[in-house]
């Protein structure tokens, strides 16, 4: 359920406030919104997100440490080397990253950015069979109802993301503008787990989440 990682992210803000050592924020929301399907269920998932960092400028370029948080992204499977169940499991991630942000010459009120991240990924899944659905000899749908809560998992992988945004300066001290990132988590693989199904290979969550948001950036002092 908690995911963290550490950013590295590459950014330069308009000319007049880059080399002041900032605070940004950025919500986000993941595209397209996606479905998990099984013959009994469907649900529409759709991940939203915070980002929350500090930036210390390196030239036309600055350092970023930053922290995220995403919603819950749900998935139901059939899975079983024997006895088949349908599982739900709800996984939450929390990103910690270190990036460079990175922006060419820039006109006076606004500035063009590409950026980069690397860090650790940290996930909780929680897990809930609510179906019993026969064997694998013998499958039964629709699989008879059940509920029964199972120990959920902690997780820590890799991740990383590329992106770039497109910013505007106001009063001085604060960048705003819309941002797009693509997300990466190389999730290994935990056969305990219905999101690493062992019988389908299907990887769910994404490894790749695309994310679509706002980039916003206090600077606190003004050159």
């Amino acid at each position: 359920m908690l995911a963290s990682a550490l950013f590295i992210c590459v950014a330069a803000g308009p000319a007049e406030a880059q080399k002041a050592t900032y605070i940004t924020a950025s919500p986000a929301l993941e595209v397209p919104p996606r479905d998990a399907k099984t013959p009994a269920t469907s649900e529409r998932v759709t991940i939203k997100g915070l980002n929350f960092g500090v930036g210390f400028p390196l030239g036309r370029a600055s350092l970023e440490f930053l922290g995220g948080w995403r919603t819950a992204e749900v998935d139901v499977d059939r899975d079983g080397d024997v006895a088949l169940t349908e599982t739900r499991v709800t996984n939450r991630d929390f990103p910690f990253v270190a990036a460079f942000r990175f922006a060419p010459e820039c006109p006076a009120t606004w500035c063009a950015e590409v950026n980069a991240g690397f860090g650790i990924n940290f996930s909780r899944r929680s897990l809930l069979k609510v179906g019993n659905c026969g064997t694998v000899q013998q499958p039964v749908l629709p699989c008879s109802p059940a509920s029964v809560a199972l120990l959920p998992v902690n997780k820590e992988d890799p991740t990383g993301f590329i992106g770039g945004a497109v910013t505007a300066l106001y009063f001085r001290h604060l960048e705003i503008g819309p941002s797009l990132r693509l997300w990466y988590v190389r999730r290994y693989r935990d056969k305990t787990v219905s999101f690493e199904s062992t019988r389908d290979k299907r990887r769910t969550p994404n490894n790749e989440r695309l994310e679509i948001g706002f980039t916003a950036i206090w600077h606190f002092r003004h050159p």
